[in-house]
């Protein structure tokens, strides 16, 4: 998987990467449709297409170049050019099967959903992944509402999170909201260690899902 140039991969990223690489078969890749949230320079997306899935959608704030309107508050980070750098990284890997879309967290809080209706192309997914998702507690609730609503609309679903463990300050408000809601009938969260330039990188996996 080849990244987008004068970027930086994650270290998360390749630790969930190389997770689901070891994994694959046990996760069910193969033939399966696959979302991943905070995509970044889409590592995992990607390789869960080399490694068969049927259909990928990478997921990111923004959209090509252009910072959207901040209407919640002003201490959220606006990113641009995330989109893009996407579909580059889509490009550069010949990934015919993944496909790249706006997403963000904020529009799927309970006092936005009325307004805004379903959005199926976020529907029928198997698997629902994402890695170093958050930094600051403020983003913590908009991203557990977004996985209630995405459990919702995708039946069956399994959702896979690679977190670390420490110097983020939103992972363990994640986990508490995760923990004291009990929305999600299954939740496993196992602690991994990814040696990486000879440093020790703490992780955090979280399966959730409420299939039966």
């Amino acid at each position: 998987v080849i990244s987008c140039h004068l970027l930086v991969v994650w270290q998360g990223a390749i630790a969930f990467a190389q997770y689901i690489a070891v994994n694959h078969k046990a996760l069910n890749i193969n033939n399966s449709r696959v979302l991943e949230l905070g995509s970044g320079l889409g590592l995992s997306g990607l390789l869960t297409s080399k490694l068969g899935a049927k259909e990928v959608v990478l997921t990111e704030f923004g959209e090509d170049g252009i910072s959207i309107e901040n209407d919640v508050d002003d201490k959220r980070l606006l990113p641009t050019a995330l989109i893009s750098n996407l579909r580059y990284a889509v490009a550069m890997n010949n990934c015919e099967n993944v496909n790249v879309c706006h997403l963000d967290w904020y529009d799927y809080l309970p006092n936005s959903l009325s307004s805004r209706g379903e959005n199926k192309k976020f529907n029928n997914f198997d698997l629902i992944i994402g890695s170093d998702l958050l930094n600051w507690t403020d983003d913590a609730f908009p991203l557990y509402s977004t996985l209630k609503y995405l459990d919702k609309t995708n039946p069956n679903v399994k959702f896979l999170l690679c977190l670390p463990k420490n110097n983020r300050e939103g992972v363990p408000k994640l986990v508490e909201m995760i923990q004291e809601d009990k929305y999600f009938s299954q939740i496993d969260i196992e602690e991994h260690c990814l040696i990486h330039f000879d440093e020790e990188y703490i992780t955090l996996f979280i399966t959730l899902s409420n299939a039966v």
